[in-house]
């Protein structure tokens, strides 16, 4: 036991690990949006007959076995990539179903349940976004690496671009590392890789290839730093102008009771709002909504006036918040019709962390 304890601390993170950690992520978020779709096109249709019902978390259990066993036979590296896609398709059919493992009547359409399967997208991502972070790769885990790209080798599949990545590899091992049998194995293995009998083939692109590469494309051409600033602010004006709807709706049928009725009278008839609930948790989506509109609008305002560092500071808190917070008691309130805004949330915030990373350190 302590042993096994003992090699979990020595722990070496996989070679692209953070791309099978994408792969599962956006898996995750198409399992969920295209499950919910299907159902409401085809109007919740039952697998089965009589007392007889196949609930597709069981599709999501078969995927989530098949993830889990692909690894375990396999040793080839194209199995994490499948298995990180069954792995985001199964836990996406398994948490679409979260209302009836939380429910004692087995609720299907329970109203917390959308902002629950968000959060764990949400928390899902914040992880991705650690492990893409604190990617540090030491000696051991470079060694790990090149023993991992030498299936390119048995498969007599590797090109000339991934045996020069190979190579430098392994000479900054040789060079630098402080341990002496990490500085051999790699001067035997580079021995190995620069000799003859290691053959290269024409590097092969497939669909995925082009499609990064016209992304690529795209990026260079319209991803200047004055049209990503122009967009954010755009961005964050229409968004703040929209975010500032709902709470002037409800903060002038107040004057009214014929207005607030109303307003709240579709979530009353759906049991989003019950008397036990009553407003409080509707005043805080309001009241959020308002703030955060309001920090965007200033953001937009301060980029407007050239007020880069602080206007882009400001608009990244107010997605922040947007996405994190207000956005759970949007999802329960708007329930899944809400997925296409989060994603435009979602792609907002996107643009503001790609500028801070690639134009205001070079600033500072």
């Amino acid at each position: 036991m302590l042993e096994s304890l003992r090699r979990i601390n020595r722990s070496v993170r996989r070679a692209g690990s953070v791309k099978y950690l994408l792969l599962m992520l956006i898996s995750f978020a198409l399992s969920v949006t295209l499950t919910r779709i299907f159902l409401n096109i085809t109007g919740f249709p039952k697998l089965g007959s009589g007392n007889l019902h196949i609930a597709h978390v069981l599709w999501g259990g078969l995927f989530l076995y098949i993830a889990a066993v692909l690894p375990l036979q396999f040793a080839n590296r194209w199995v994490y990539s499948l298995s990180a896609v069954f792995t985001g398709f199964g836990m996406g059919l398994f948490m679409d179903e979260v209302g009836k493992f939380i429910t004692s009547n087995n609720d299907y359409f329970y109203p917390p349940a959308a902002p629950i399967i968000y959060s764990f997208f949400i928390i899902a991502s914040i992880l991705y976004l650690q492990a893409k972070k604190n990617n540090v790769i030491t000696d051991k885990a470079a060694l790990f690496h090149a023993f991992d790209m030498m299936e390119e080798v048995l498969e007599h599949e590797l090109d000339q671009e991934e045996r020069t990545e190979l190579i430098t590899s392994l000479i900054n091992i040789r060079d630098n590392s402080d341990d002496s049998q990490y500085r051999h194995l790699a001067d035997e293995l580079l021995h190995f890789v620069e000799s003859e009998k290691v053959t290269t083939i024409d590097r092969r692109y497939f669909f995925t290839d082009h499609i990064y590469f016209k992304f690529i494309q795209f990026r260079k051409k319209y991803f200047s730093r004055r049209n990503i600033y122009v967009l954010i602010i755009l961005s964050t004006l229409i968004l703040s102008g929209y975010l500032f709807i709902y709470p002037f709706r409800f903060f002038w049928s107040i004057s009214s009771i014929e207005a607030i009725n109303d307003v709240i009278k579709p979530y009353i008839q759906s049991q989003l709002i019950t008397p036990a609930s009553g407003l409080d948790w509707l005043t805080a989506r309001v009241i959020l909504e308002a703030m955060i509109g309001l920090i965007l609008l200033v953001s937009s305002i301060l980029l407007i006036f050239k007020k880069e560092t602080l206007g882009i500071s400001l608009a990244y808190l107010g997605m922040i918040l947007l996405i994190t917070t207000l956005n759970l008691l949007i999802f329960y309130y708007d329930q899944f019709s809400s997925i296409g805004l989060a994603t435009i949330h979602i792609v907002i915030l996107l643009l503001i962390i790609y500028y801070r990373t690639h134009f205001l350190k070079s600033v500072s």
